[in-house]
């Protein structure tokens, strides 16, 4: 299983080769900034089901996206081989307030339970670990 959040300053990659083995994770950057690499574990340190399994609260309109949820947070990819249907790319935005996520994949545009929060933490996992 493979996860990516692209930003416009930051790529995160995680990824393990089996189900249930811990995540090796690197971040890059656009100012330059070293790479970060580390370990998280099996489950993301909790976060894994929130940033993979995107239910959707609402369907929206394109311009309803465009509307309420005018700020792109990123790209977000997740290739799962085991079960053989990635869903990815997914096009990430966020109300002004950072209080709701919308997503659009295939031309669709939802409001998801994603917690913007979710994605910060993704950004920064290799900063907050011990490595």
């Amino acid at each position: 299983m493979s996860l990516t959040y692209a930003t416009s300053d930051s790529i995160t990659t995680a990824q393990r080769s089996a189900p249930g083995a811990a995540f090796e994770v690197l971040s890059t950057f656009a100012d330059g900034s070293p790479a970060q690499r580390c370990r998280a574990s099996a489950d993301m340190n909790g976060h894994l089901r929130d940033l993979t399994e995107l239910t959707a609260r609402r369907s929206l309109s394109l311009e309803q996206r465009e509307r309420e949820f005018p700020v792109q947070l990123g790209v977000i990819d997740v290739r799962n081989i085991v079960i053989g249907e990635p869903f990815g790319p997914v096009l990430a935005f966020t109300s002004k307030s950072k209080n709701a996520v919308a997503i659009i994949v295939d031309g669709r545009a939802a409001e998801v339970t994603l917690r913007a929060a979710e994605l910060d933490w993704l950004k920064t996992v290799c900063s907050a670990s011990s490595g």
